[in-house]
């Protein structure tokens, strides 16, 4: 049969198109713990969402959208670009969102397991199918003269140097945030003692100071407005990460862990969150580069003697703002140690990174109280992200 010119072209035009998706495909795209955004050439269709919410407009030729600039960083599921291969269980932009043939969402995690924002390569069994919600136990706590059952009850242990322990002062509009208690919100002391939360959480007997351990139950709650949130921290000033292992002769991880086991079995634990970083400039150089392998093998330690491997481990960031000479971001340990916190998902799994570029500082090494605010923020911002909060379902 004789083709018209219309239909002659037709096979042209059909490849030129899906060139156009390809392209759109491979685009460039950033996800960190602040939002998610994506830039596609051509595309169509629209986006639900980022790590932040919001909607994203239809794609058209040089068309781009943004899922994640507003609702705070903590909602959102992903968005469709283009057309074909799918981005896979435990890929960390949105829930189910695809890509074109072919295609990959550049920091943003593929495949079973997926990749915390900030947080270096992919880590296996990382998806979030393997942190399902598992029927109800039947097993109760009693907390403040309420039962709770063991699934409403969710620990989080926290500990580090001096920012963890608590030097935070400013700003005051966040004095009750830091230091006003919630009938949610607890403490727990060895011995079965429940005591309502406020800082410092982790062992500073500062009144006024405050570090991240607030921040870390009051974003938590938001997440799961039904639970009981509760800390175990512990900070030391100086203290740098073999001084928290099981072996140290600091005693730092029993003092957390005789608490810790008292709940094992009892409570769902729903994180450990570490502040370990500018002071490793105590250890040598040796130490330093194997700095990667003592934070893994710490939440290791935790996770083995708490019976469950799947607790995640969020990695504060080096702190960015620091000016201290020994502690600043281009310093000699900073140079060393930076790359090696960046290792840490990809050597154990249910890892991620916390940035802290740009957060507000109360001196010249420590977070204030927003940027402790900030930082606990983003953990669960990338916790969210890869399907590790089944308890917050």
């Amino acid at each position: 049969m004789k083709c018209t010119h219309a239909i002659c072209r037709l096979p042209f035009v059909v490849g030129l198109a899906a060139l156009a998706f390809g392209l759109g495909a491979c685009s460039p795209a950033k996800q960190d713990s602040r939002g998610a955004e994506m830039a596609g050439a051509t595309g169509m269709g629209t986006g639900t969402g980022g790590v932040g919410g919001g909607n994203g407009p239809n794609l058209g030729a040089g068309g781009s959208f943004a899922g994640g600039k507003g609702g705070g960083p903590l909602g959102g599921s992903g968005g469709t670009v283009g057309s074909g291969g799918s981005v896979g269980t435990g890929g960390s932009v949105g829930t189910g969102g695809s890509v074109g043939t072919g295609g990959r969402i550049a920091d943003a995690g593929s495949g079973t397991g997926g990749r915390a924002a900030d947080g270096g390569g992919p880590v296996a069994d990382a998806g979030p199918g393997d942190r399902t919600v598992t029927p109800p136990s039947g097993m109760t706590l009693t907390i403040g003269g309420k039962v709770v059952p063991k699934e409403k009850v969710i620990v989080f242990i926290h500990l580090g140097h001096s920012d963890m322990m608590g030097r935070a002062s400013t700003p005051a509009s966040l004095e009750s945030y830091v230091h006003g208690t919630h009938p949610q919100l607890w403490m727990y002391k060895k011995g079965g003692i429940w005591t309502p939360a406020k800082e410092s959480t982790a062992g500073n007997p500062s009144l006024t100071q405050a570090g991240p351990g607030m921040a870390i139950l009051r974003t938590a709650l938001s997440l799961a407005p039904d639970a009981h949130m509760v800390s175990i921290g512990r900070g030391s000033s100086g203290a740098f990460c073999l001084e928290y292992r099981k072996s140290a002769a600091t005693g730092f991880y029993n003092e957390i862990m005789e608490r810790a086991i008292e709940l094992k079995g009892k409570a769902t634990f729903g994180g450990i969150f570490t502040m370990l970083h500018i002071t490793e400039y105590h250890t040598t150089l040796a130490e330093q580069m194997k700095f990667s392998d003592c934070l893994v093998g710490l939440a290791e330690e935790i996770r083995a003697d708490l019976g469950d491997p799947n607790i995640p481990l969020m990695v504060g960031g080096w702190t960015m703002g620091a000016t201290d000479p020994t502690k600043a971001p281009d310093s000699p340990t900073a140079k060393i140690c930076i790359p090696q916190i960046a290792l840490v998902p990809s050597k154990t799994k249910f890892a991620g990174v916390i940035s802290t570029e740009g957060f507000p500082m109360d001196d010249n090494t420590h977070l204030s109280r927003e940027g402790h605010k900030r930082w606990a923020e983003s953990g669960f911002a990338i916790m969210k992200m890869n399907g590790w909060v089944p308890w917050a379902q």
